[in-house]
C-alpha cells in the first residue's frame, strides 16, 4: 500500500484505480478511504501546512462567492497579496472589505470576463498595483 496520496500524513491507504486506469485523486482534506481516516489529514509534525505563499502576488477571477471566494481566501490567509475580480461592483466591495477586516491584503475590481480588453486591462492593473504577478487562477 502506498503512503497517503494527499501527502499530508504518514498513514498508508489503498489505491483505487478508475476504469480509465488512472488513480483517483482525493480532495484536499480527506482520503479515498474513510476506513483509514475519520478526520482530515494533518501535517505529520502536528503543525499547519505552510504553502510558502507569504509575500507572493496572486490574481483570481470570480472571487466574491463560492469556490472563487475560497480560492481568494486560502492564499490570503497564507500571507499572499490577492487581486480578484467579479461581475458586480457591490459583491467586489463587500468581499474586499471583509478580507481587509480580517487583516488580509486584497484588491477587488469589477470586471466582465467575457470582455477580452477589460480582462487585459485588469491584468495590467493588477501587475502594476502589486509589482507583478506570481500566481494566476482563472
Amino acid at each position: 500500500m502506498p503512503w497517503c496520496p494527499a501527502r499530508k500524513c504518514t498513514k498508508r491507504v489503498p489505491r483505487r484505480v478508475g476504469r480509465a486506469g488512472w488513480i483517483a485523486r482525493p480532495d484536499r482534506d480527506t482520503h479515498l478511504s474513510t476506513d483509514y481516516h475519520a478526520a482530515p489529514c494533518k501535517d505529520p509534525k502536528g503543525g499547519k501546512l505552510d504553502l510558502h505563499l507569504d509575500g507572493k502576488r496572486a490574481r483570481v477571477t470570480g472571487g466574491t462567492r463560492g469556490i472563487g471566494r475560497a480560492v481568494v481566501e486560502a492564499p490570503a490567509d497564507e500571507g499572499c497579496r490577492v487581486s480578484f475580480c467579479a461581475r458586480t461592483a457591490d459583491a467586489v466591495q463587500t468581499a474586499e472589505m471583509e478580507l481587509r477586516q480580517r487583516g488580509r491584503t486584497a484588491f477587488g475590481t469589477p470586471v466582465d470576463v467575457t470582455d477580452d480588453t477589460a480582462v487585459a486591462d485588469w491584468a495590467e492593473a493588477c501587475a502594476a498595483r502589486m509589482g507583478g504577478i506570481d500566481i494566476v487562477n482563472r
